[in-house]
């Protein structure tokens, strides 16, 4: 249900958000926290059409009771080089799959 992608790439998504920070040892591995107050919109570009995930959906909770930091759906992986698109921005979009052309297509929800 993540997005996960390799750690490089993760990281410098999580460096344009204030406030952002490595959670890897309190949250899991390859997470990261960033503050729950933001109002920064994360978004997937495909096609040269930018597609915005919800807060709502990026927002995964509080990283513990009481914490001004939540923890962000975008998570890092040594193990690939390549996203993994998960409900967190499926959730968003109108999708196709043409197995056909191997091809996807996405959409903005109305």
């Amino acid at each position: 249900t993540l997005i996960v992608a390799y750690t490089p790439q993760v990281h410098q998504c999580y460096a344009a958000i204030p406030g952002s920070k490595d959670a890897s040892s309190t949250v899991g591995p390859g997470f990261y926290s960033y503050p729950c107050s933001s109002t920064e919109r994360v978004s997937l570009t495909f096609g040269g059409k930018a597609f915005s995930i919800a807060p709502s959906l990026f927002n995964l909770g509080r990283v513990n009771e009481g914490s001004s930091d939540c923890v962000g759906a975008v998570v890092g992986s040594d193990k690939i080089k390549f996203w993994v698109i998960g409900d967190t921005f499926l959730q968003n979009v109108y999708s196709t799959f043409d197995l056909g052309n191997n091809r996807v297509g996405f959409a903005t929800l109305k």
